[in-house]
């Protein structure tokens, strides 16, 4: 596995990442690894940045510059102090998921029909639980705008009805969209509704 860094070292001036793209070049600051990877996330998605993978640009910038900081482990992600992920707000996790779905690529999208069945069935589904109320507004604000600007204008007629999945984390109008979608866990397939298109 490659290197991650140490829990128990801090790299010296901080948590700390050198955003670049076009001309720009960015400090982002944090207390923690974990923390940093998700300053950068919300960095992107604030400023119509490609996601990527923030963790593993953490892992390797830190990596790569203090060699001595970091070990290899079977664990590609250390999150201490982290609550599981179904305990986390629906929020994160839809923002999560967003950031796999444009991982697979931008030329993923389905026919209308098949979007127009699938939204159907997750505006009727209990599942499909607001996102909104509880969770960070600037980080609702970016997961809205990414929704956006991968839906491309695609659109549904119940699309003022979709918000996320309570089970699989999947963020509903873009799913519906998507012709290649992320895998789901056995846990989240057993928790899906019936009926349900994911099954």
């Amino acid at each position: 596995m490659p290197p991650t860094p140490k829990t128990s070292v801090i790299p010296p001036g901080g948590f700390h990442y050198i955003e670049t793209h076009g001309n720009a070049t960015v400090r982002i600051e944090s207390t923690s690894v974990e923390a940093l990877a998700e300053a950068i996330l919300k960095y992107r998605l604030s400023n119509g940045i490609p996601a990527g993978n923030p963790q593993q640009d953490v892992n390797d910038f830190i990596c790569k510059q203090w060699p001595h900081f970091c070990s290899d482990t079977n664990e590609q992600y250390l999150v201490p102090n982290r609550p599981p992920p179904r305990e986390e707000h629906l929020s994160r996790r839809a923002s999560n998921w967003m950031v796999s779905l444009w991982n697979l690529g931008s030329a993923n999208e389905t026919d209308p029909k098949t979007a127009e069945d699938r939204a159907a069935i997750c505006a009727a589904c209990p599942l499909n639980q607001d996102y909104h109320p509880g969770a960070c507004a600037p980080c609702v604000e970016s997961l809205d705008r990414l929704s956006f600007i991968w839906r491309r204008n695609r659109t549904t007629s119940v699309d003022g009805a979709l918000f996320a999945c309570k089970a699989c984390g999947q963020l509903n109008a873009a799913a519906v969209q998507a012709a290649a979608l992320p895998p789901l866990s056995p846990e989240d397939i057993a928790a899906l509704a019936t009926p349900c298109w994911r099954k």
